[in-house]
């Protein structure tokens, strides 16, 4: 408990207990902020040692901060750049913990059969049936399950695994009225855009290949043979990708001279 100014100087300047357990926390489990100033210089200071930690380590951000009110993109910028912070904003708290409730269980459920496949594959004694892969929850479900375990991104089982899985649902997209893959396609690649800073990491090439094949059988207009669902997928959730990213994503598109509607979402910035 912080009384005193000359309490908090003192709590700034030592390696704290609460200091320790909460930075464990921070590497070891999701958490969410709720009601708490991020501006906390304290909290700032262990926050920047679990982004430097995560970049290295784990599949994606695991911090999330509740506001009840807007928060502006480049303050969610801000703190995703910075700290590895994810803002869910416009929603109460209780709404927070109805929405929580309501998927926990079966979220459970999935985790824990998610990490048992997850792991045969990463040892390269399983792969991922074509089924399962058609599934759009399927990948949500292997991001969920690399983070819960703390495999690093750069582990070669990972990297491998990331790869075939993109590139099978590529292929997937290639097939007749694959509609629906577009779209599974695009929010695969913008969710790991949103949680996993791509440059300099082994997936880099692979992904940005996967995120032009996305962007060009995309359609603003509906036209026939391209998806309309994959460019509101792009659209609406641009702004939610990671600054870095979107810079990345931009670079490349623009270099290898992407479509219109392709250039259009890249170039807002």
């Amino acid at each position: 408990m912080v009384v005193t100014a000359d309490d908090y100087f003192k709590f700034l300047n030592a390696e704290s207990y609460f200091s320790r357990k909460l930075s464990t926390i921070l590497h070891e489990n999701t958490v969410i902020i709720l009601g708490y100033a991020l501006g906390d210089t304290n909290l700032k200071a262990i926050l920047s040692d679990y982004k430097r930690f995560s970049r290295n380590h784990v599949i994606g951000s695991n911090i999330f901060f509740v506001s009840r009110t807007n928060v502006e993109q480049p303050i969610k910028d801000y703190y995703s750049t910075c700290y590895g912070i994810r803002v869910i904003d416009n929603m109460e708290v209780s709404e927070f913990f109805d929405a929580l409730d309501m998927q926990l269980s079966a979220a459970e459920k999935c985790l824990e059969s998610s990490i048992k496949s997850v792991k045969k594959v990463v040892a390269g004694k399983h792969h991922f049936t074509e089924k399962f892969l058609r599934l759009e929850n399927s990948f949500f479900e292997i991001a969920s399950a690399i983070s819960a375990m703390g495999y690093s991104i750069e582990r070669e089982g990972v990297v491998r695994m990331f790869g075939d899985i993109i590139e099978a649902k590529t292929k997937l997209t290639l097939e007749t009225g694959a509609w629906e893959q577009y779209t599974h396609l695009a929010n695969w690649l913008i969710y790991i855009a949103s949680i996993l800073e791509i440059e300099g990491t082994s997936i880099e090439t692979i992904f940005l290949k996967a995120v032009k094949r996305s962007m060009d059988s995309m359609s603003k207009d509906m036209a026939y043979g391209y998806s309309w669902h994959a460019y509101n997928a792009w659209s609406a959730k641009w702004g939610g990708i990671i600054a870095n990213n979107r810079k990345l994503i931009r670079k490349y598109i623009e270099e290898q001279a992407g479509s219109s509607d392709a250039l259009l979402i890249v170039g807002r910035g």
